[in-house]
């Protein structure tokens, strides 16, 4: 099994970014991320994932497809 991802992301502002992913192969998936970063520690990201069902069947191969809403709330601490 062959796949292949693209990615394209761009920093929308300082406090705003976005990021696009599509992957080929026999499942095909789009991913689209966008992150707001609120101070140093504290970022909310949301996503959207989108599965195509598989173009060749095979009895060992899982037969997911769907769309997938995500939220998050990131916390991030460095330690020195």
């Amino acid at each position: 099994m062959t796949t292949q991802s693209y990615t394209f992301s761009k920093k929308m502002g300082e406090k705003v970014s976005a990021a696009a992913t599509w992957t080929t192969g026999d499942q095909a998936e789009y991913e689209f991320k966008l992150k707001y970063k609120f101070n140093s520690n504290w970022n909310i990201s949301t996503s959207l994932e989108n599965l195509e069902p598989p173009t060749t069947s095979s009895a060992l191969a899982p037969q997911t497809q769907g769309t997938i809403l995500g939220l998050d709330l990131e916390y991030k601490m460095e330690f020195k």
